[in-house]
């Protein structure tokens, strides 16, 4: 009965120690700001870039993301006569283990 103890012991200690070592944590934080009450009649805009984000292929890709929830809030893109100006930016930052990881 000891033995068997024992190896339930162990089991749930490497089944605690296994979900420990997962360590992957995605976080965001969007900031967003207006000091409208209602958006106007036939609100529309457009999206700014940088310097960096003009040279950055992904940013094409990171404001098609962006769009489909301007267009659910009621905007309407339009690049030659835009009311309202929108810059979209990504970061993505890494923390190095000191422990070795084969997924990274």
């Amino acid at each position: 009965m000891a033995r068997i103890a024992r190896y339930v012991f162990a089991a749930a200690m490497a089944a605690l120690l296994a979900g420990c070592a997962t360590g992957y944590r995605l976080d965001n934080q969007v900031q967003s700001f207006s000091h409208l009450q209602a958006l106007p009649a036939q609100p529309t805009y457009r999206f700014e870039r940088t310097l960096s984000q003009q040279a950055d292929p992904t940013q094409q890709a990171l404001e098609a993301l962006a769009d489909p929830a301007l267009h659910k809030a009621g905007l309407r893109r339009d690049d030659a006569q835009p009311r309202y100006s929108v810059q979209v930016s990504a970061r993505v930052d890494r923390t190095v283990s000191p422990y070795y990881d084969p997924w990274d």
